[in-house]
């Protein structure tokens, strides 16, 4: 496939992707007290040893949910910045494993953040469509983004916790599904881009057997994508497990 390797993201484009999701470029001056490239979690030694850490430092009672939340955190660090420049900017951001790196700041020098890590990027990628069109070109920023990227690391968390995938796939669809049903009616492609990557793509550009994200589409027409993404939870993420209150579209809460 042709890409334009020359693309870049405007300042503006920059700035929106960094107020809306936190994305930021790796900073030497930080003090931190912990960093991983998302590349050394693919490791199983490396995933089990860092879960075991978060988990004790964010409070989770076990590596599970720690896995967990790293999984919802990633899909908001990582998914959501990636389909909302594709959908809205007609842009590729594609950041390799080996370019991210997660980072727990100094909460003494940084108070009032989130214990949950950050995303830090060492470089990155920026394509848009070439000659072949740009339904060829979301085929392949898909790929990039699942099969080459998020689903090894989902992989690897379930592996490493013993977590169901799906629960893990789960917690990336709520934070992508919104936001695409958000962006359906505010750029071109944006509804078509909606349908596709929720319900549509191959499962090949996930890396899995199925598309991971039809099966929490609840029985209505993609024509309705506010309501479907507005759906109650099929799994639970086990917020509850670390916290005193269940998520608000926890499924737990009914079945208790």
């Amino acid at each position: 496939m042709r890409l334009n390797h020359e693309a870049t993201l405007t300042p503006e484009e920059w700035r929106e992707l960094s107020e809306d999701f936190g994305l930021a470029m790796s900073d030497p001056e930080r003090t931190l007290i912990r960093s991983i490239p998302v590349s050394e979690l693919l490791d199983p030694q490396s995933c089990a040893e860092y879960l075991d850490w978060l988990a004790d430092y964010i409070g989770a009672p076990s590596p599970r949910v720690a896995a967990s939340m790293l999984a919802k955190r990633y899909g908001y660090l990582l998914a959501s910045p990636v389909v909302y420049a594709m959908t809205q900017f007609n842009k590729a951001l594609l950041p390799t494993p080996q370019q991210c790196v997660l980072i727990t700041p100094d909460p003494a020098l940084e108070p009032g953040r989130t214990t949950f890590p950050d995303l830090a990027l060492t470089g990155y990628q920026v394509w848009e469509p070439g000659p072949e069109g740009r339904r060829v070109w979301r085929e392949h920023v898909l790929r990039e983004l699942f099969d080459g990227h998020l689903t090894p690391l989902l992989h690897s968390l379930a592996k490493a916790a013993q977590v169901s995938k799906t629960v893990l796939w789960e917690n990336v669809f709520v934070r992508i599904g919104p936001l695409l049903a958000e962006a359906a009616a505010a750029a071109p492609h944006s509804r078509e881009d909606a349908a596709y990557v929720l319900v549509d793509a191959a499962p090949e550009l996930f890396g899995e057997r199925k598309n991971p994200f039809a099966r929490f589409m609840p029985d209505t027409s993609c024509g309705d994508l506010a309501a479907a993404t507005g759906a109650q939870r099929r799994t639970c993420c086990y917020y509850y497990e670390m916290s005193d209150e269940y998520c608000r579209k926890c499924p737990m809460p009914a079945n208790a």
